[in-house]
């Protein structure tokens, strides 16, 4: 029996493609446990068969029906309820119809097409981010990001042992509950920020360095991924992605998910990137499962 996730030799392609499949599912599992707003009987029947294949038969992770069928039970929710699902749901969505795309073909084309088929999904996700971002007034301007640390929502991992910073986030509550009631035709109003006024840095700053930050970082992930995926800078780049959102945003599905695919895309090389890539799915699926966050 070899190691999971070694990306040696050693390792047959049915058993890279079994160990990455096992990565996914528990993705899935985690998501659409902690869910809300989905329909209850289709998500039942995906953890069902996710899960029953997980545990009693992970063989059954390599047919292409399988995760056909799990990709047609998450576009319920989509059809019932296009803006009101998360964007997790989504991208989940897409790599269940990618996954059974690739598992049509078997051994070293599986392997070759699991491959191909992350590494543009990656593209894709990040490429969708940046023009997203780019076209948000607020998000550019830095007035989302600066809201979103003045409510403590970001940054959030970090600043919760500040105390100077928790007494700031507690103090901009009652203003941020007006703007909120109010709006949109809320009067401005004036909020302190978390982060210490280093070098008389204020709010708004911050807010505008962290989306050039993300930005930036973002666009780096789709230019790796796009001319050299399987270069080990691209790889070392995506973990240090999710590392860092991690510590500023526990969007643990995301991060999870982005894992991954890092983790599709660098089969068969690295294999101490490869144990990385698998350790952050395991240890952000088990936060998620454990309801450390969402």
């Amino acid at each position: 029996m070899t190691d999971l996730w070694n990306g040696t030799r050693d390792e047959t392609d049915d058993e890279m493609i079994r160990n990455d499949l096992r990565a996914i599912a528990l993705v899935f599992v985690a998501y659409l446990l902690h869910s809300s707003g989905t329909v209850a009987v289709p998500k039942a029947i995906a953890v069902f068969f996710v899960l029953g294949a997980l545990v009693l038969r992970p063989r059954w992770l390599q047919s292409w029906r399988l995760w056909l069928g799990v990709a047609c039970l998450m576009l319920v929710d989509i059809v019932r309820l296009p803006f009101h699902i998360a964007n997790h749901h989504y991208v989940l969505t897409y790599v269940s119809a990618a996954l059974t795309l690739s598992l049509t073909t078997h051994g070293r084309n599986a392997v070759v097409a699991l491959q191909t088929n992350a590494r543009w999904l990656l593209v894709g996700i990040m490429g969708f981010a940046v023009v997203h971002k780019l076209a948000s007034e607020p998000y550019v301007d830095g007035s989302y990001l600066a809201y979103m640390i003045a409510n403590g929502s970001l940054g959030d991992t970090v600043l919760g042992y500040c105390s100077g910073c928790t007494e700031a986030i507690e103090a901009n509550r009652p203003a941020i509950a007006q703007l909120m009631a109010d709006s949109p035709l809320a009067p401005a109003v004036e909020l302190r920020s978390p982060l210490l006024h280093v070098g008389g840095i204020g709010l708004l700053d911050w807010g505008r360095i962290g989306a050039v930050l993300v930005i930036v970082a973002e666009l780096w992930i789709v230019l790796l991924y796009a001319f050299v995926p399987k270069h080990r800078m691209t790889h070392i780049s995506t973990l240090v992605f999710v590392c860092g959102l991690a510590f500023v945003r526990q969007e643990l599905v995301f991060i999870s998910t982005v894992a991954t695919l890092g983790l599709f895309a660098c089969q068969g090389r690295h294999g101490g990137i490869r144990r990385l890539f698998a350790f952050v799915v395991l240890l952000a699926t088990t936060l998620s499962l454990a309801g450390v966050s969402p």
